[in-house]
């Protein structure tokens, strides 16, 4: 039985915030964050919420740059 895909991670602008989403059922996997795409990547600890609809999280929205991944747990 092959893996299914991971989810897809949906950035979404929401001045002053910037909103990280993903589909559920994907609650096995975790939200990490770079600011350098070689890494490393640290685990991230926000507050989701998803009242049945997409996974997701709010981050001020910072000068620098910043990239997210999930890891399956």
């Amino acid at each position: 039985i092959p893996n299914p895909p991971p989810p897809t991670l949906t950035v979404t602008r929401s001045l002053p915030n910037v909103i990280i989403s993903w589909p559920i059922p994907a609650d096995t996997w975790l939200l990490e964050s770079a600011t350098n795409l070689s890494g490393p990547f640290a685990l991230e600890s926000p507050i989701l919420s998803t009242n049945q609809q997409p996974i997701s999280t709010t981050f001020p929205n910072t000068s620098g740059r910043k990239f997210f991944r999930l890891r399956k747990l």
